[in-house]
């Protein structure tokens, strides 16, 4: 028996209606060349991190010393954060403390943890 009789045995014997744990029906088989998800992913649909960039990009107008300031979502958070950490906010003290470290460092994945819940409390200070 050559190489080649031995491979067609063992692929004969797999689909020769042995049907179990790996190793589907034959009808239910991809076909060769043949993708598991021809359509894939929509074209149209985004995940968080595009959105929330976007949101943040957005321009508001703020009040700012009697002063109506446009800037963007972005800075006016950071500005509420500064202001309610001078004020003596210990969660807003450990956020902008977070915060800083991660821009040092150049981790730039602390907006998308927060967005994504993978902010823990007792962990990092996220609240």
């Amino acid at each position: 028996m050559t190489h080649q009789d031995i491979q067609m045995n063992k692929q004969s014997e797999s689909t020769d209606g042995k049907v179990g744990y790996k190793h589907p029906p034959v009808k239910s088989q991809f076909r060769k060349g043949q993708s598991g998800n021809p359509r894939g992913r929509r074209k149209g649909q985004r995940n968080l991190t595009p959105v929330l960039l976007e949101v943040l990009h957005q321009t508001v107008t703020v009040k700012q010393a009697g002063k109506a300031q446009r800037m963007s979502k972005g800075a006016a958070l950071i500005q509420m954060l500064l202001s309610k950490a001078h004020k003596g906010d210990g969660r807003a003290i450990k956020a902008l403390l977070l915060l800083t470290e991660n821009a040092r460092s150049g981790n730039g994945n602390l907006l998308r943890g927060m967005a994504m819940g993978n902010c823990q409390p007792r962990r990092n200070g996220c609240h």
